[in-house]
């Protein structure tokens, strides 16, 4: 992929690059056990998946039984790979153009193993193995325990807090939501706090310009409080209200804040919307996640 743009992806601690023209067909949510599936316009051209392991495998066995399942399933001998960046593997040719590229690699310090497959043509620039060895290369397992994690996919760059974790998504064109709640203690005990990420594009269609008020159509029943600031360049609003509106709730710490942050960015035709709902005593800024938009 050296001559050829690339597109940096950052996903439940994983950060790697693919050909710009892939994009993200299936997604996962769990650091422990998901996948990522790419396509192009014609294909699919890679599955990333990854599990969470009690102990250290033995890689060699993992792909003796993984090249076994293959050769069953297609009929075809796999032919080994030289090992390269960390990774073990084989590729299997599924017809006069197309081979498919297995490989494994194992990550000491979060425990994950991770298992690509990648779909690579004859018929592309560029070797084969070029493509493979340029995902592959990239490929940074930077885990997610006690640490900040960064997410870079569907026109979205943010970074969720320690103990945050992505529980659901919404993904359409011109319309991306990414939802975090919060956990704590070992037994991931989830918490109160909820976090949204959230791009709505075509803004010049439809969005008026006035930030505040958008906030407020959108929650009618809260009571804002509306302020200015300058976010990453951009002159974005902030608003925060009482979600539980009842003296009683208040008074048993049933409260809860909500906060946003709210910018249009011009060159990406987008409003962006930071929303973040907690404990009065533990609320947490929307800005702590530290969203960007992914300029071109």
């Amino acid at each position: 992929m050296e001559n050829n743009p690339v597109d940096e992806i950052a996903w439940a601690g994983i950060e790697f690059s693919v050909p710009k023209e892939w994009a993200i067909n299936r997604h996962s949510l769990s650091y422990l056990d998901g996948s990522l599936v790419f396509v192009d316009r014609r294909r699919q051209r890679m599955e990333l998946i990854w599990r969470a392991c009690d102990k250290k495998p033995d890689l060699n066995m993992s792909c003796e039984d993984l090249k076994s399942r293959v050769r069953e399933a297609s009929g075809v001998a796999p032919v080994g790979l030289k090992p390269a960046s960390g990774w073990i593997g084989f590729e299997v040719r599924i017809d006069e153009q197309t081979v498919v590229i297995y490989a494994l690699h194992w990550e000491r310090g979060s425990g994950r193993i991770f298992q690509a497959n990648i779909v690579a043509r004859d018929d592309e620039p560029g070797s084969k193995y070029a493509l493979a060895e340029g995902v592959l290369d990239s490929f940074r397992d930077e885990g997610w325990q006690d640490r900040p994690v960064r997410w870079k996919a569907f026109g979205i760059q943010c970074v969720s807090p320690p103990g945050w974790q992505l529980v659901s998504t919404h993904v359409k064109p011109m319309d991306v939501k990414l939802q975090f709640q919060h956990f704590s203690g070992k037994k991931a005990k989830k918490e109160e706090g909820k976090a949204t990420i959230h791009r709505l594009g075509m803004a010049e269609s439809w969005f008026s310009g006035d930030a505040r008020a958008f906030i407020r159509d959108k929650s009618p029943k809260l009571d804002f409080d509306f302020g200015r600031t300058d976010y990453r360049g951009h002159d974005a609003a902030t608003a925060t209200a009482q979600e539980e509106t009842r003296l009683f709730f208040r008074l048993i710490g049933r409260s809860r804040i909500r906060r946003e942050l709210a910018w249009l960015c011009e060159p990406v035709n987008s409003l962006f919307r930071v929303i973040t709902v907690s404990a009065g005593k533990q609320a947490i800024d929307p800005r702590c996640f530290e969203t960007e938009c992914m300029r071109h």
